[in-house]
């Protein structure tokens, strides 16, 4: 006891001695903050750490009085002493700009709402609520929130500038933490990070779909990024990856997130001077998404290459993934002399542990969006290069899908799909497809690998449609035929193919179909065909030895 109570008079002395050392605006972390006296706030910055609070500075947190000006002299208060945390007590605060400095945390409280002025004129020239460039070990933090207060701003995107306003902009920074906030209704995007590094978001919750262009994380030519454990709900694209700038999107993870969007949950491109590379994407769900889960679009010249998606579950959504690789060039921002550029590279992406349920209508209106392009339903997984640049080494394992079936025969009768090289980049460009599950056309090294493939009502096309596809391998394929369909799987100008230990579901006149002078190499063993009335069928112009059959189990 006696211990116990001299090292607690120590500590005690020692905290009075450390209080009474600051006025009460510059006291450390470990004075009293409203969080409880010694409890410390959110993490962010480095050496010194003082505490700060904006009432402190003329903040009146009515929501009436703008508190923009007391808000910042906190903040540059803060970053001159040489760090700490500006913390926002409960109250709602309105605000135009904020800029970030270097070593703050903006630390907001439970009850504390920062309020966007929905007036545009009040965001420019930065055109955000807050800003920061080239700053370093800068936070925003707490459980408070950031209301954008964006439905009904006026303004037009896909100019060179935006007049909506986003929430956040960081352009150039380094060390970055978005943790617990919440950030709802932005007037445009919600979060804008490009050229950045070390960058965290933890645990935000992101609510918008009520303005154009909402779209939850827009990460522009940034490297060693990690997402975790966000809910996005909003209007356009939840997670965007793109590079407006040569420098590469690189070592980005992002885990345990729920998303829903009108647009794609995951898009990278098509803004695409720099490379995409080294990205992981695990353990996250994707629901009630009507303009494809995964969208992967190469163009402008880079490359895309080493992406992983492992561990997903998708209900409810189009698509559910589109890879495309075209020669796109963005003129929404300037270029030197917008030039074009040579067409890119797309390789070594792995698709993994995926269970789907695409929905039976493309559904907009949920989120105010009108009704759905034509393409939009009927949609399957699409992989899309060019002629003489083909999408290479994507793998698709352990996945299990179910399409909402519909398709007709006309549909399925679809020889010839355009390429489209410089038309901007969607899943649904081309229209209703000829396969239910997947279209390949223009790719190299397709490995689909114990993946099935169900329809919720009767579906006339194809599981499968190749066109000009070199290196094919079916392992483990099952999917759900039809009778009245020509064939489970089709393939046109395709070479070098195995497929094996698959089978179909249900009866199909026939298992494989076979077109194209070209087509040849084609392998199948040890696979269960009793449910087609035939294995093969040689189309127009098929070499009578394109295909080679052992150890199959066949009707007799």
């Amino acid at each position: 006891m006696l211990r116990r109570t001299c090292l607690g008079t120590l500590v005690g002395t020692a905290t009075s001695l450390a209080k009474a050392s600051y006025p009460r605006s510059l006291e450390p972390s470990l004075a009293d903050n409203g969080l409880g006296s010694t409890q410390k706030v959110a993490a962010g910055s480095k050496g010194n750490s003082y505490f700060f609070n904006v009432a402190d500075f003329g903040a009146t947190g009515d929501g009436n009085h703008l508190d923009t000006g007391a808000i910042q002299k906190a903040i540059d208060t803060c970053s001159a002493r040489g760090g700490g945390t500006v913390m926002l007590p409960k109250g709602d605060y309105l605000s135009k700009t904020l800029i970030l400095k270097n070593n703050v945390t903006l630390h907001l409280a439970a009850d504390a709402r920062i309020l966007g002025t929905s007036k545009t004129e009040d965001y420019k020239p930065y055109g955000c609520i807050f800003y920061a460039k080239d700053a370093h070990n800068i936070a925003l933090a707490g459980e408070g929130v950031v209301d954008g207060r964006g439905k009904g701003v006026p303004g037009e995107c896909g100019s060179a500038v935006c007049d909506r306003y986003k929430i956040i902009h960081f352009d150039r920074c380094r060390d970055v933490l978005i943790t617990r906030v919440t950030l709802k209704d932005p007037a445009e995007w919600c979060t804008h990070l490009s050229e950045c590094e070390e960058v965290r978001i933890e645990g935000v919750q992101v609510h918008g779909f009520i303005n154009a262009n909402n779209d939850g994380f827009d990460i522009d030519s940034c490297q060693n990024v990690f997402i975790s454990d966000c809910h996005i709900k909003c209007g356009d694209d939840a997670i965007a990856l793109k590079t407006n700038s040569t420098l590469p999107c690189r070592n980005i993870t992002v885990t345990n997130c729920v998303l829903s969007t009108r647009w794609a949950a995951f898009r990278f491109g098509p803004e695409a001077r720099g490379n995409f590379e080294e990205i992981t994407v695990s353990n996250c769900v994707i629901h009630d998404t009507f303009g494809c889960g995964i969208k992967l679009q190469m163009n402008e010249g880079a490359q895309m290459k080493n992406i992983v998606f492992n561990n997903l579950v998708m209900e409810n959504v189009t698509g559910p993934i589109s890879l495309r690789l075209a020669n796109w060039v963005s003129g929404s921002i300037p270029r030197e002399g917008n030039e074009s550029r040579p067409i890119g590279t797309f390789q070594n992406v792995l698709f993994s542990n995926i269970r789907a349920r695409i929905a039976a209508n493309s559904q907009p209106e949920l989120y105010n969006a009108g009704k759905p392009y034509s393409g939009e339903e009927k949609s399957c997984i699409s992989i899309t290069g060019l002629p003489g640049h083909p999408i290479e080494g994507i793998v698709l394992s352990d996945i299990r899908i179910t399409f909402p079936g519909g398709g007709t025969a006309e549909e399925a009768a679809r020889r010839t799909v355009p390429d489209l090289p410089d038309t901007y980049p969607e899943y649904f460009m081309f229209g209703v497809l000829p396969a239910y599950g997947l279209y390949g056309h223009h790719v190299k090294d397709l490995s689909l690998n114990n993946v099935r493939f169900d329809v919720a009502s009767p579906d006339i096309r194809p599981a499968i449609v190749c066109d000009d596809v070199e290196g094919l391998d079916l392992a483990d394929f099952e999917a759900q035929g039809n009778e009245k369909a020509e064939c489970l799987i089709r393939l046109q100008k395709t070479r070098q193919v195995f497929i094996h230990g698959s089978r179909l579901v249900h009866a199909s006149p026939t298992f494989l179909r076979v077109e194209g002078s070209e087509s040849r190499e084609i392998g199948l063993s040890g696979n269960d065909l009793r449910q087609a009335k035939r294995s093969i069928d040689l189309g127009e112009g098929a070499p009578h030895d394109a295909v080679q059959m052992v150890a199959n189990l066949e009707v007799k």
